[in-house]
């Protein structure tokens, strides 16, 4: 990280990145999004195996409960926002791994750990 940052853990700024096409045609400037982050106010508590299924203990939109791998924001569970999924949990490294879907774009995936 660059020194100076008031807040290192405020997300990074849109970098603009310019991509030359093969065919000689102009350059296109191309948008390179910020890392994504989890969910406002979620908060991941901790791992569980309970009859060797891995869950993981959350917080959200001041609900608490347990998500297991495949539940997904407003469809099966209103532990994540709508678009958000469940792709795995690491109960022995405490980790959760996050999918979101936004719109066209790619999977983004982030990992909570504890």
């Amino acid at each position: 990280m660059p020194q100076g940052r008031l807040d290192p853990f405020a997300p990074l700024a849109v970098t603009r990145a310019t991509r030359v096409t093969r065919d000689g045609g102009r350059p296109r400037a191309v948008v390179v999004q910020p890392p994504l982050t989890l969910p406002d106010g979620f908060r991941f508590q901790g791992v569980i195996s309970s009859g060797g299924r891995p869950m993981a203990l959350v917080q959200f939109g001041g609900q608490s409960g347990s998500l297991a791998v495949g539940d997904a924001g407003g469809r099966t569970t209103d532990l994540l926002p709508e678009a958000w999924g469940v792709a795995s949990i690491d109960v022995l490294l405490g980790r959760l791994t996050l999918v979101s879907r936004q719109g066209q774009a790619k999977s983004q995936v982030v990992i909570a750990e504890l």
